[in-house]
């Protein structure tokens, strides 16, 4: 998203996005470090300007900033720094709440499940690579959390995913495919298919050896009738 410019601006004009409260209760803060947000800005002001576009009445709808907004209503702080950016798509608001949230701060892993699902659905098109690399997790976690999508039906099977360089290549490249299975799943799952391929093989050898007799017992049917 551009940035259009950024300026002080009144506490009592700025308001939570809609997009930003879609994904807010799936950012939670620890109580400890809100508090240390809100000690820094009475100390400091506010260093770190809130992020997101102009609304209808000049109203700002923040995308990033929930907790340093919060903090500067209970201080009665009455004007801080905003940056302005062109108003995107809904799908584009969420995912740059969500990015905003991800460079700042830091979350657990439960969370960051939460925050790939949460941008899978925005972009399924996203391979797991480029959104693990996003969201700081391996690949992985994020094929896992795809796989249950679409089990779900919450996103399209895709054949075709994006990379981090924005080129489309096929989900099997991107290394999109199903997680690999465990190394003690596996030796399981070999042990199981060899015993299957041996009792089809001794099924096999003893049809072969019942088709024999039957064509035995057929021959001698015919020459018992020639003769």
């Amino acid at each position: 998203m551009k940035k259009i410019g950024s300026q002080p601006y009144s506490v009592s004009k700025i308001t939570l996005s809609p997009e930003l409260m879609e994904v807010q209760g799936d950012m939670p803060i620890q109580e400890l470090d809100y508090e240390n947000i809100r000690d820094s800005i009475k100390a400091d002001g506010v260093k770190d300007p809130i992020r997101g576009y102009m609304g209808a009445n000049r109203v700002f709808q923040v995308l990033s900033g929930a907790n340093r907004l919060r903090a500067c209503r209970e201080l009665k702080i009455s004007e801080i720094p905003i940056e302005e950016y062109e108003k995107g798509t809904w799908e584009e608001n969420v995912k740059f709440a969500i990015m905003e949230n991800l460079i700042r701060r830091h979350f657990t892993s439960d969370q960051k499940r939460v925050l790939a699902a949460k941008l899978l659905t925005l972009d399924p098109e996203l391979s797991n690579r480029a959104l693990a690399k996003l969201i700081g997790v391996n690949d992985k976690t994020v094929g896992n959390v795809r796989n249950n999508l679409e089990l779900d039906s919450k996103i399209p099977k895709l054949k075709s995913r994006k990379g981090a360089d924005g080129k489309t290549q096929s989900a099997k490249k991107s290394g999109a495919e199903i997680p690999h299975l465990k190394k003690s799943a596996r030796a399981k799952q070999i042990s199981d298919l060899k015993k299957e391929i041996s009792s089809l093989k001794n099924d096999i050898s003893k049809k072969q050896t019942l088709l024999n007799k039957k064509e035995k017992a057929l021959e001698k049917l015919y020459e018992s009738a020639i003769r």
